[in-house]
């Protein structure tokens, strides 16, 4: 009776355990292939996003770098410049003009003459005097003027460029934000896909228990995790530590494989948005110095020579621009971006991989602890239910 008994409450468990890893076996297909098609949704939505994102930075780049924003931030600049140049002359002027007189001062007295002669020679030397005041002073002016100039200049591109790096780090942070966003479920995502994949799993259960549905597990181990409501039930202690340290190794030993796998699946789009930000950055900074270039030189022209100037350093501009862009984006250049992003991607990627690693090694290894803990205890004489149930897994049978 006592053996009759023990083998009707097996025979329920095995039943138990089995239908309860066929359910769960069910709901992670539902749930994986629902997330799958989810997150391909939100992957179409992010190309738009995207290309949206793209189009409202280049056209605040442009708003704001170009045209009439540009006109107010040179007129600006012309001010200050102006105003620069205005008090510096100013100054030099004086001190040029301090240093002729006292040349003069020190040639009168030198001379000892008197009277008439002293007249006659103050009269050369005031003449004199300001012809050289002129002359310095205009060589200043010039050479006061072209510094300033060029400095003033080199702020106001560097203002333009300010601008444009603001705009782009507002780009990058965007992109990265709604990448995040599309590969990450949303709380109503995840609670739609929870109640479609318990509906698909209830449909699949009924079709499976009545004949219908022919569910293949994964393996035995699946099987008995799926009867123990407590991860650890019936460990020891000791048993506890051998199975972390057991899991440890593992994870160690298969991460870095796992890793490159998923650094590989991300590096293509990456790679290709970080030649994109590589290229518009050199091609603001090229759009930048040609403005600059054409607005200094086009000085004193007429718009003849104007036209035929601003032809002829587009031109030099743009294959500037082509070899740099060659040069940065290709060859040992594209190397070091890719070497970067590997390291950017590993850094980014590693624990989300990690933790799934932990979490597949650890289902898989509690199942064999737990199956060599109830064999061991059913050798020694320990009377368990549950020794009973897995001692028998691998045999169970699927109704057809």
């Amino acid at each position: 009776m006592k053996a009759a008994e023990a083998s009707k409450k097996a025979a329920l468990a095995q039943k138990v355990a089995q239908e309860t890893a066929v359910e769960n076996h069910l709901l992670s297909e539902a749930t994986s292939e629902l997330t799958a098609e989810q997150l391909a949704r939100n992957g179409e939505t992010l190309t738009t996003t995207l290309s949206g994102l793209r189009s409202t930075a280049a056209t605040e780049e442009t708003e704001k770098t170009t045209g009439a924003a540009f006109n107010t931030l040179k007129a600006t600049s012309d001010s200050a410049r102006n105003s620069a140049i205005d008090a510096k002359v100013i100054a030099d002027t004086a001190t040029i003009t301090a240093e002729e007189n006292g040349k003069m001062t020190t040639a009168l007295t030198d001379s000892g003459l008197s009277g008439n002669a002293r007249i006659n020679l103050e009269n050369s030397l005031t003449t004199t005097k300001d012809a050289e005041i002129k002359k310095r002073v205009d060589a200043m002016t010039i050479s006061v003027t072209d510094e300033i100039t060029l400095n003033y200049t080199k702020e106001l591109t560097d203002d333009v460029e300010a601008i444009k790096a603001r705009i782009a780090k507002q780009l990058a942070d965007d992109i990265n934000a709604a990448t995040t966003a599309a590969s990450t479920l949303t709380d109503a995502q995840q609670a739609t896909i929870a109640t479609e994949a318990t509906a698909k799993t209830s449909t699949k259960m009924a079709d499976w228990r009545a004949g219908n549905l022919v569910v293949k597990l994964p393996d035995a181990a699946a099987v008995a995790a799926a009867k123990l409501a407590d991860d650890m039930q019936g460990l020891s202690e000791d048993q506890k530590t051998t199975l972390n340290s057991k899991v440890a190794d593992l994870v160690t030993a298969q991460l870095p494989a796992k890793l490159t796998a998923a650094v590989d699946a991300k590096m293509l789009t990456s790679q290709n948005e970080a030649v994109l930000a590589v290229q518009n950055q050199l091609k603001a900074a090229s759009d930048t110095k040609l403005e600059a270039d054409i607005a200094a030189q086009s000085v004193g022209k007429t718009d003849a020579e104007v036209t035929a100037l601003k032809s002829s350093l587009e031109t030099a501009a743009q294959t500037a621009l082509d070899i740099e862009t060659t040069t940065k984006t290709t060859g040992t250049a594209l190397t070091g971006i890719q070497t970067q992003l590997r390291t950017d991607l590993s850094t980014q990627l590693s624990p989300t991989v990690k933790a799934d690693l932990e979490a597949t090694i650890m289902q898989t290894e509690l199942a064999k602890a737990k199956m060599a803990a109830a064999q061991s205890a059913v050798a020694g004489g320990e009377e368990r239910e549950l020794g009973s149930a897995l001692d028998n897994a691998k045999n169970f049978k699927h109704s057809h």
